[in-house]
């Protein structure tokens, strides 16, 4: 969907597939669990900063932003 509004987020979206994971983990804790090594985690911050950028970057002078 963000693919639509934003097309430069196309780069990151193969990446991006690894935070959908995280995101998981976090909702169903006991489902799945497993350590995430702190150089994966730090790589995933580093993503989401990116890609909020992008989109943050995309909404800038729009209505309430």
């Amino acid at each position: 969907m963000c693919k639509r509004v934003v097309p430069e987020i196309e780069r990151y979206l193969e990446d991006v597939e690894i935070l959908s994971s995280y995101g998981v983990e976090v909702r169903y804790p006991d489902e799945v669990y497993y350590d995430i090594p702190k150089e994966d985690a730090q790589e995933a911050i580093d993503l989401a900063k990116k890609v909020k950028a992008v989109v943050l970057e995309h909404l800038k002078g729009k209505d309430g932003f």
